[in-house]
């Protein structure tokens, strides 16, 4: 389990490293579990960006408290000492799938990837500090999710997203 004693907003200093060169320019991709219907076109997105300007391209999972635990416990980690949390991002479906397009050289660019994981309550908050922790010249989001509830998260994420971000975002609408 998580111990409630530590931070729900638990960051990394690096992540969890996936580069293959050193490049200039990053790209931040937010992902999440109900992506991976629209991993197909935030990668393709991704790459469109990426590729011609050598970007590297920041994966970031952000993980509730509990989702957390869950997905550590899911994942057969040990809960008495839980993993870092870009560990657990970087095992989880949608980072996989994300990772394994980006990296493709066959349909793609074979684009340098960072993973980064997050534990916190602002999903958007932890989108725009990945964006300036690495400098980002471009956020990419999507969005799948059709419940009214999620269209709420959503909207709370996008907006502050859109009006924190310290460069342009990019919306792709999914599946």
């Amino acid at each position: 389990m998580h111990d409630k004693n530590r931070s729900h907003d638990h960051r990394s200093r690096q992540g969890v490293d996936r580069t293959t060169e050193k490049t200039d320019s990053a790209i931040v991709i937010a992902v999440n579990e109900t992506d991976e219907s629209s991993i197909d076109k935030l990668a393709d997105t991704a790459v469109d960006i990426a590729g011609p300007a050598h970007a590297t391209v920041h994966l970031v999972r952000v993980f509730s408290g509990a989702e957390f635990e869950r997905t550590v416990d899911r994942l057969n980690y040990d809960v008495a000492s839980p993993p870092d949390p870009d560990e657990v991002a970087a095992r989880t479906a949608s980072i996989r799938e994300a990772t394994t397009q980006l990296k493709d050289p066959i349909h793609n660019v074979g684009v340098p990837v960072a993973i980064h994981g997050r534990i916190a309550d602002s999903v958007g908050a932890s989108i725009v500090e990945v964006a300036n922790d690495t400098d980002a010249s471009q956020v990419i989001i999507g969005h799948t999710q059709r419940s009214s509830g999620g269209r709420m998260l959503f909207r709370s994420t996008a907006q502050y997203v859109l009006l924190n971000a310290p460069c342009p975002v990019t919306f792709v609408r999914g599946g």
